[in-house]
């Protein structure tokens, strides 16, 4: 599984799951555009922008800790 997964069975059920070992690997996502695109810089900055506002952590804990499939 990976961390965020784990990490959202962990937050949504305290005490139920804890992770064992140590991780096999990363993966890295991204967006893909065509070579020298004219959305990479708005994009980057867009990102830089909700991670230093506090957005991105809000919407991790939101759909990754919070979430409840079942309402």
């Amino acid at each position: 599984m990976d961390q965020t997964s784990a990490n959202g069975y962990i937050g949504a059920n305290p005490g139920a799951f804890k992770v064992i070992g140590e991780p096999l690997g990363t993966e890295d996502f991204g967006f893909i555009l065509t070579p020298s695109s004219d959305l990479v810089a708005p994009i980057n900055a867009a990102l830089a922008q909700i991670k230093a506002d506090g957005t991105m952590d809000a919407l991790q804990q939101k759909w990754f800790y919070e979430y409840n499939a079942a309402q």
